[in-house]
């Protein structure tokens, strides 16, 4: 299963150290935060770029200047760990699924994900007795 995601506006992805900063402030541990709270980011060529915080992955797609324009969640990753931070560092910033109204208002002249909607209309319900 997947869920695509989109923000309601593009946001630099050098904002993620922010973002870290705030996560920082909020841990409540002893000692130094352990590498695996902050998000980090992995950049692939030819493919998409992740953000990766605690085991779960986020594939991103980011327009020509460098902002984000679309997320994805694959598999079981949990989005929220993810996106929760994001939204709470970034005044603002907000991020509605597929499954939302907003999401086809928010996309970029630059995105590579197209909805296409089929409607059903005239079905006939049949007995199968």
């Amino acid at each position: 299963m997947s869920t695509y995601y989109r923000p309601n506006e593009p946001f630099d992805v050098k904002l993620i150290g922010e973002v870290n900063k705030q996560i920082a402030l909020d841990w409540g541990g002893e000692g130094d935060i352990p590498v695996e709270e902050l998000i980090s980011i992995t950049f692939r060529e030819g493919t998409t770029n992740l953000f990766i915080k605690d085991g779960t992955y986020l594939h991103f797609e980011m327009d020509v200047e460098g902002n984000v324009i679309d997320v994805f969640r694959y598999s079981s990753n949990e989005a929220d760990v993810i996106l929760e931070p994001i939204m709470t560092a970034l005044d603002g910033i907000w991020f509605a699924s597929e499954y939302e109204e907003e999401y086809e208002g928010f996309g970029s002249d630059e995105t590579c994900v197209f909805t296409i909607k089929i409607p059903v209309v005239d079905m006939e319900v049949t007995d199968t007795k």
